[in-house]
């Protein structure tokens, strides 16, 4: 079974045999934000913003019990291994509480962090809780010794100081490159979360654009002040100076194969060059507005460009000449890409929506509504089954390319998404706000995985024949979530 919480003030329970829901549990004021079974599977609490949190009796639905002290909405919830102790936390507030699950008792606060705490989880033996805060310092208590107040673990000192302008992740996951608007690139490592170096690439610049090769060899920036720049990845060190365009630098892509890229200028014009030429390969010109962004087929048969009027233009990449424009759009186009196969184009648009437009007959496809801000970034999924958007409202989106719905929703930024990088393996998602980066697992069977770690249970004999469940269905493994 699964346990849902919901902003309309219920938690739900699921079968995830049939999609059916098995019951309902109401009482809470206002929003519920998390939930968590007890480890017997009988209880089940649930985290609310109307400052409670309450205990439910999985099989009937009725409330057994009722956690208040908390003066902001709770966002997080978490029971021990044990059953016997309830945390919970919220993003408003700069404490842990621990509770007695049987007697409800507030048995201590944990204090420490300096902003709100946002998630929370026990040890597996349950000695210890590990918290995390937009303070950006993760600690770990020790629960059962009530004299000491917290271990420090090293600080996640994620966030840069200006806007992300491209990341990009190694083919073995464990490592995430950044380059953010003040010039400062980072490579990190994903697992310990730590920085592993540091370079300052572009001082006394405003970096305006930027983009890492999918080789991972060479990263291109683009400052205020037209300079475009190419840097090696390992040592941070300038390799090459380009000189072409008269005006800001707004976007840069690299082609698949990492030896050539196009930028786009608010000059009105677009350059392909080559990484080995200080000098254009080709020029693109025929905007009346300035190029907001670009794209490049994968066999850089042809190049495709935006303006600030919301034109489209593919162009051939050897002769420079226009191919197609692309019309019955209104307002800003902002972002571009291909699909594998250059087949189709996305884009994404200061109205909130996105297109999917065919290349070759230049009409719309297909659209996807539903962001509440301008989409900043888009890409496509590595087999083009799926396009990403990322918006100004904070949330990257998944859609099914085919039909328009929705697929996933990535909510967990505070600021604008600047930037959105599909990465080989195709588990992952990796997005970029005005602070820092955030690596994203996208596909649904990962999402099952997380549920099955926290809140789905091996049931009874008797509970599978009350919630009508086969006996031999299993939708997690039971072995390795006891062991995890």
């Amino acid at each position: 079974v699964l346990a849902t919480p919901s902003q309309d003030r219920t938690v739900r329970l699921w079968n995830m045999q049939t999609g059916e829901e098995i019951r309902r549990f109401e009482g809470h004021a206002a929003g519920v934000w998390d939930v968590d079974f007890s480890p017997d599977g009988r209880r089940l609490v649930s985290a609310s913003l109307d400052q409670t949190a309450r205990i439910w009796d999985v099989g009937t639905g009725d409330e057994v019990g009722l956690l208040i002290g908390h003066r902001a909405g709770i966002q997080n919830v978490a029971y021990s291994p044990d059953g016997r102790t309830i945390a919970t936390s919220g993003p408003s507030e700069f404490g842990l509480f621990l509770w007695d699950a049987g007697s409800e008792q507030l048995i201590r606060q944990l204090e420490g962090h300096t902003s709100g705490v946002t998630v929370i989880n026990f040890s597996p033996d349950g000695n210890y809780l590990i918290s995390g805060s937009l303070d950006s310092v993760p600690r770990l208590w020790v629960v059962r010794d009530e004299t000491e107040p917290g271990i420090f673990l090293r600080g996640l000192d994620t966030a840069h100081s200006t806007t992300i302008r491209a990341v990009a992740l190694s083919a073995d996951n464990e490592v995430l490159m950044t380059v953010s608007s003040n010039g400062v690139y980072r490579i990190w490592n994903t697992t310990r979360r730590n920085i592993i170096s540091q370079f300052v690439l572009v001082r006394d610049e405003f970096v305006t654009a930027a983009t890492i090769s999918n080789s991972q060899q060479y990263i291109v920036t683009g400052t205020e002040s037209h300079q475009i720049a190419l840097w090696d990845t390992g040592t941070g060190t300038l390799i090459r100076d380009y000189d072409g365009h008269d005006s800001v630098i707004s976007s840069i892509k690299f082609t698949a194969s990492g030896q050539n890229f196009i930028t786009g200028s608010a000059d009105n014009t677009a350059i392909f060059w080559s990484v080995e030429a200080e000098t254009p390969v080709i020029r693109f010109e025929g905007h009346n507005a300035p190029v907001t962004d670009v794209a490049i087929a994968d066999d850089n048969r042809f190049a495709v460009t935006a303006d600030d009027e919301g034109v489209v233009i593919a162009w051939d990449t050897e002769s420079g000449d226009e191919i197609r424009r692309f019309g019955g759009k209104d307002g800003r186009v902002l972002s571009l890409a291909l699909s594998p196969g250059g087949q189709y184009l996305l884009t994404g648009c200061d109205d909130n929506t996105a297109q999917l437009w065919d290349i070759q007959t230049g009409e719309i496809i297909q659209q996807f509504i539903g962001h509440t801000g301008v989409i900043e970034a888009v890409a496509f999924s590595q087999d083009g089954q799926a396009v990403i958007t990322g918006s100004r409202d904070g949330t990257a989106r998944m859609w099914d390319a085919a039909s328009g719905e929705i697929m996933r929703q990535f909510v967990g930024h505070e600021s604008p998404l600047s930037t959105l990088f599909v990465p080989e393996d195709a588990r992952y998602l990796v997005t970029g706000d005005q602070s820092g980066a955030y690596m994203w697992r996208s596909q649904l069977d990962d999402v099952i995985d997380l549920a099955c770690e926290k809140i789905v249970l091996d049931l009874s004999l008797e509970e599978r024949d009350l919630y009508q469940i086969n006996d031999d269905y299993e939708i997690c493994d039971v072995i390795s979530i006891a062991e995890s």
